[in-house]
């Protein structure tokens, strides 16, 4: 049985990792690679979702930008729609924030599983797992 330490890294690896990866898909529904993705790239900006990408930039945006993300977001329309937003993002900084924030979350499950006191080669799977949610493309 677990004692109450080693559930605790065990859930922060599990949340930590969950995070790191929604985080991820959100990135690569708007800055992936289409064809590695599987799908039309903008889908969560065409539906307005609020991801952590739309959130951010709604609270860094300011006066014009702010004024014409809004109006973006009132759009139903493609293309237009998905690169203005894009460029929002970009210029606010908003996906470099979004490839830190990855980055923080992955390295935080990391930590908390190489902290579980067992033996190496048990831990091996759920690195080998996170390694391949971390990495993905898709």
């Amino acid at each position: 049985k677990a004692g109450t330490s080693n559930q605790k890294l065990v859930y922060d690896f599990g949340l930590n990792l969950g995070i790191s990866f929604q985080i991820k898909d959100d990135y690569l529904d708007t800055f992936g690679d289409g064809e590695k993705v599987g799908k039309k790239i903008g889908g969560d900006i065409l539906q307005n979702k609020k991801t952590y990408l739309l959130i951010t930039a709604l609270n860094k945006a300011k006066g014009v930008q702010l004024n014409e993300l809004l109006r973006l977001l009132s759009k139903t329309e493609g293309d237009e729609k998905i690169n203005a937003v894009k460029n929002i993002f970009e210029d606010l900084g908003v996906k470099t924030d979004a490839e830190v924030l990855i980055d923080s979350y992955f390295n935080k499950a990391i930590d908390a599983i190489s902290r579980i006191p067992i033996q190496p080669q048990k831990k091996h799977p759920l690195l080998s797992l996170s390694k391949m949610i971390y990495d993905r493309e898709f």
